[in-house]
């Protein structure tokens, strides 16, 4: 097992791709000169940074207009937060998983139950079902039919 951090794409054109950090600093974006390029038309060309600081990552977004979610939490523009073994990341609308190597490992029977219910994000326009991603996606009028239904949940419409 390496010593470093890393990231598998888990979504999009490169889904199954490895990188692995091993830089203080790791660019992400669509600019061909970011360590990880996007293949997305979503992503900024300057999206976001990984930064290792000794054992520990954390990822901080530059201002981009579509936004950094980890584990289904969308980062404000310009906030940072560490990364934990596992974690979901996505850029606009590519998504990876972090696997941190000096994590300890979790027993099967110890793993957390994901969170029940819907999560309707419209920044993604993407649907959690008791926290997983919902596929294949909703077409556009079903989404927006959710989205309408969601933000009025509890009330009649």
């Amino acid at each position: 097992m390496g010593r470093f951090g890393r990231l598998i794409c888990t979504s999009g054109s490169k889904a199954g791709t490895e990188y692995e950090l091993r830089d203080d600093l790791i660019t992400v974006g669509r600019s061909a000169n970011s360590h990880i390029v996007l293949d997305d038309q979503f992503a900024s060309r300057h999206h976001a940074e990984i930064r290792r600081q000794e054992n520990a990552y954390q990822v901080h977004d530059l201002q981009s207009k579509n936004g950094v979610i980890v584990d289904g939490n969308r980062l404000a523009a310009g906030a940072t937060i560490w990364l934990q073994d596992g974690s979901e990341v996505q850029f606009a609308s590519t998504r990876f998983r972090f696997y941190d190597p000096s994590a300890t490992l979790t027993a099967p029977s110890l793993l957390a139950v994901r969170e029940p219910g819907l999560k309707v994000d419209m920044n993604t326009r993407q649907v959690f079902v008791d926290g997983e991603m919902l596929t294949p996606p909703l077409s556009t009028k079903q989404f927006d039919l959710l989205w309408f239904l969601y933000q009025n949940r509890g009330r009649v419409v």
